[in-house]
């Protein structure tokens, strides 16, 4: 089996019943109050996407959402499939329980909760609840741009079939709710996609050089064949829906719709863009040469993967480099770590220069320290403060220890022996020394060596 998703419905097992297929990774939604094992979900997807394609809901009995990813398999948007099954309306089980209102009432929900930014399928057996001569499907629900210059009997869903519905019944109210609700959908994402077009300048000058590739001589021939048909029968054949010329003139219009169309929107003007600089990516100081060229053939090999998605062998080489190059990025970082550390620990006391140059290279942030930004006035005053903070009673701060100095020390007297004694010469032949006697004086009155005092004129 080549199918990578499988859906069954009305799978008439119960919640105890396990359904596999090799290959297959299966999701059921049974019906848990069943005593006769009706209805019921079942969904198979291939192994090999299963992580591509997710289960959104699964809460409410014969409906399942699933989610395909865009990017794998090549949407413009994330897809939600909805697979379901309800119930005959004269069914017993749907007049016992009333479940078609909670199965609408929970489809109305989904719609209008995924259909805003995303697309929606829905798909399963829906056993028709619309009458016999009411449509299933919005009319005229065709991207024209000449659609309100068309005829009234111009036919734009002669390509729908109608339903056979053999047994008569009434359309279902909840039905006419989701169907208004779809239109208003579909309405609304038109309406937006107009409002994104911007007729301008560079999209008029693309319409005139598409417009003028277009060979209208077969075109006109039509038109004059018609015309002249038309004269010939006096108008009275376009009463009649079935009249090969009306269909003809159906056909003109379409082509003509279509090639003005095609004109308009295909090929589009290519945007200039936004002009800016470009954001530098700096490159981490340990990703060298070889990490590159690594990191380039991951990506040649996951290009590849894309083109043949359903290769095992090259799916499981992939990862295999993939896993390589993260463990080849991660030593270089660990041997460019430890290379560090190792020149801070040997710059330590022999190269000041070489040690704070090691340090910077640890910085994760490039900005400015911000402590750079005080001014040396601030400083001052930090450490003014910080230095007259008594941090033990024993000792007086510097406040204190001027004023003892002023008070005090320059007017303490010496002792006579104790200016003989400066004044002598030493063995050596030095002299009297203004500093070292002041520097003297401090000390003595430190330790408290004064002895008689004399008077000290400065």
């Amino acid at each position: 089996m080549s199918s990578d998703i499988i859906g069954l419905s009305e799978t008439h097992a119960s919640s105890k019943v396990i359904l596999a297929l090799d290959g297959y990774k299966c999701h059921v939604n049974c019906r848990s109050d069943s005593n006769k094992s009706r209805g019921g979900l079942a969904v198979f997807i291939r192994k090999e996407i299963l992580t591509e394609i997710k289960l959104i809901d699964n809460s409410v009995n014969d409906i399942m959402w699933l989610k395909l990813d865009k990017n794998y398999f090549g949407l413009t948007s994330d897809l939600f499939v909805c697979f379901l099954y309800i119930s005959p309306a004269n069914s017993s089980y749907t007049v016992r329980t009333n479940c078609d209102k909670q199965l609408f009432d929970k489809l109305y929900n989904d719609v209008a909760k995924y259909g805003t930014s995303w697309e929606i399928m829905l798909l399963g057996d829906l056993n028709a609840h619309v009458k016999c001569d009411e449509l299933d499907f919005i009319t005229n629900e065709v991207d024209d741009t000449l659609d309100d210059f068309l005829p009234v009997n111009y036919e734009a869903d002669c390509i729908h079939k109608l339903r056979n519905t053999e047994i008569p019944q009434s359309t279902n109210n909840y039905v006419q709710i989701l169907s208004q609700s779809a239109q208003e959908t579909v309405f609304n994402l038109q309406k937006n996609n107009l409002k994104r077009i911007n007729i301008n300048g560079a999209r008029e000058e693309v319409f005139k050089a598409n417009i003028l590739c277009y060979d209208f001589s077969l075109i006109i021939k039509e038109i004059d064949t018609l015309v002249l048909d038309n004269d010939n029968n006096n108008n009275d054949h376009l009463l009649d829906p079935n009249s090969p010329l009306l269909k003809g003139v159906n056909e003109t219009v379409s082509k003509v719709s279509s090639m003005l169309y095609n004109a308009a929107f295909v090929g589009n003007a290519k945007s200039k863009g936004k002009k800016g600089m470009k954001r530098r990516q700096i490159k981490k100081p340990y990703y060298d040469g070889e990490c590159e060229t690594m990191y380039r053939n991951v990506k040649c090999l996951s290009r590849r993967l894309c083109e043949t998605p359903w290769d095992k062998t090259l799916r499981l080489y992939v990862l295999q480099q993939k896993k390589e190059y993260n463990k080849l990025v991660r030593k270089k970082y660990r041997n460019f770590r430890q290379k560090v550390l190792d020149n801070i620990l040997e710059a330590e006391k022999r190269n000041p220069q070489e040690f704070w140059k090691a340090i910077n290279t640890l910085k994760s942030n490039t900005n400015s320290d911000p402590s750079s930004n005080i001014t040396h006035q601030e400083w001052f005053e930090y450490f003014k403060k910080l230095m007259n903070v008594n941090q033990n009673d024993n000792f007086s701060n510097d406040n204190k220890f001027i004023d003892q100095f002023n008070s005090d020390i320059l007017n303490y007297d010496m002792t006579t022996e104790e200016t003989e004694r400066r004044e002598m010469s030493d063995e050596y032949g030095n002299r009297f020394n203004i500093s070292e006697t002041i520097s003297y004086i401090l000390i003595s009155v430190k330790l408290g060596d004064i002895g008689d005092p004399i008077g000290i004129i400065i």
